[in-house]
């Protein structure tokens, strides 16, 4: 799957309420910047494993491209 890539975040009435630098919408993984560290909460609210770091988000792609 390619990343959507500095995408907004919309919440429930399509207000942007922040942005993502990488997301993997059917893998349901998100990379944000520190700048975004608002946005965790409301993403793992909604099931989202978020990533911070390019280490983490490697092992989540991975994890999930192998079944896990």
């Amino acid at each position: 799957e390619e990343p959507q890539v500095g995408e907004d975040v919309l919440n429930a009435d399509g207000e942007v309420i922040g942005n993502a630098e990488l997301i993997f919408a059917s893998a349901k993984v998100v990379f944000l910047t520190q700048e975004a560290v608002d946005l965790q909460s409301w993403f793992e609210s909604e099931g989202w494993r978020v990533c911070f770091s390019v280490e983490e988000l490697h092992l989540a792609i991975n994890n999930e491209n192998e079944g896990a």
